[in-house]
């Protein structure tokens, strides 16, 4: 049985502060029509469909819009001043305003700004954009969180609970998506990023392995230096973090061998956060686990932004899809873990009171309403019960005056 619960933790999390969250593939993806509507009903997040209204009502004829905003990038009454807006960012970049304009056009740019402006607080896509032409716009556009130059993503696996890796089965991989050949300084940056990502969504204690080929020191090479860097700038950078490094894959994750090979005596091979050296490895490493080891894989995340954008995988589910919506909701929230669970808490004695009041509503109706209603449909029937008892009481008074008056006749006649 699959940790299930933890993706719908993330669901049950995102009701708690709803968000606003932009869809800019709403003109030609169904399953992102489908998954704003369920966002919706289910109060997961507010949606934002980018795009020509008519034109995707007219395309998803059988769809539900009830709650759902739409906004057009040709009609934005303030399309000029975010163009303008984007060509402050990008002009020393070589942006002419004129470029701006034309971007701005362009849905994914269209939703990003909207994003930087705080018009909504997050963007998903990539069901039918590539990975590049949706993350493009927001490397662009929003600013990286402090300490951190590296945009980022990681995947949050799930596996069976007696998994003796990570948490009960659950545990990090970063970057399998982004970044190809990072440097010492980038690897750093990923880790640092890797490791909110699971504190903030995950709610681990980060205990971060820096993969290699070596052991501290088994094997020599470029690829091996640069983890050791890496590690070196990670603690630098988070020292509250339990990181160890370089470190191969079993001695990151099994006791034995990291007893033996290790020379860190804190360091107990059971790591639930994992750095890939590259994207090769990330990426081959990810769908490994996933497909060899039958895990389920969450992600990408994209991580490192002060505002979040997240990528699909094209082809993604309708329950990929809600998911990550429900995680961009997460990463745009500012509520602490209390925060969040006094309002769980209220919503569950709100829920309990209502349906305290129904009940007490439907007994009212059955002890006080529906007596009087049988009382008021009896009426007719005890009306026509009364006419005839009275009825049979006259015909017996006329019988009696009848024999009355006839023995007084009789009387008479014999006197």
């Amino acid at each position: 049985m699959f940790r299930e619960r933890l993706d719908k933790k993330f669901i049950r999390y995102a009701k708690t502060d709803v968000r606003t969250i932009a869809l800019p593939e709403a003109e030609f993806s169904g399953v992102m029509i489908k998954a704003a509507e369920y966002c919706v009903k289910k109060q997961i997040a507010n949606i934002v469909l980018i795009g020509d209204e008519q034109k995707i009502k007219n395309t998803f004829l059988d769809s539900n819009f009830d709650g759902i905003k739409f906004i057009s990038p040709k009609d934005y009454e303030n399309k000029e001043e975010m163009a303008k807006k984007l060509y402050e960012i990008r002009k020393s970049k070589g942006l002419s305003l004129k470029e701006a304009k034309e971007l701005i056009l362009n849905p994914i740019y269209f939703a990003t700004m909207l994003l930087e402006q705080g018009i909504v607080d997050g963007v998903v896509g990539g069901a039918a954009t590539t990975t590049a032409d949706m993350l493009r716009p927001a490397l662009q556009i929003i600013k990286t969180e402090e300490g951190i130059k590296t945009v980022s993503s990681s995947f949050i696996m799930l596996g069976k609970r007696r998994l003796k890796i990570g948490d009960k089965g659950v545990f990090l991989l970063g970057d399998c998506a982004i970044n190809g050949n990072p440097t010492s300084e980038q690897l750093a940056d990923i880790a640092v990023a890797t490791a909110r990502t699971a504190q903030k969504l995950a709610k681990l204690d980060v205990r971060m392995a820096m993969l290699s080929y070596s052991t501290h020191g088994s094997a020599q090479g470029e690829m091996v230096k640069k983890v050791v860097d890496a590690t070196k700038l990670v603690r630098e950078k988070a020292p509250e973090i339990l990181v160890e490094g370089e470190l191969q894959a079993d001695s990151a994750l099994m006791p034995k061998v990291a007893r033996v090979k290790v020379k860190n005596n804190l360091w107990k091979g059971n790591a639930n956060v994992l750095i890939f050296p590259d994207l090769n490895s990330g990426n081959i490493g990810y769908k490994l686990m996933k497909l060899a080891g039958k895990l389920k894989a969450i992600g990408p995340i994209v991580q490192g932004l002060t505002k979040p954008v997240n990528d699909l995988s094209r082809g993604a589910s309708l329950k990929e899809v809600i998911l990550t919506i429900a995680i961009t909701s997460l990463q745009a929230s500012n509520l602490s873990e209390e925060e969040r669970l006094l309002r769980k808490k209220e919503e569950k004695l709100a829920k309990k009171l209502e349906k305290k009041a129904k009940k007490q509503k439907e007994t009212f109706e059955e002890e006080i309403l529906q007596p009087k209603q049988e009382i008021s449909q009896n009426e007719p029937v005890q009306e026509e019960l009364f006419k005839a008892k009275k009825e049979k009481n006259n015909n017996e008074l006329t019988t009696n005056d009848k024999e009355h008056n006839a023995e007084i006749e009789t009387k008479g006649q014999e006197s």
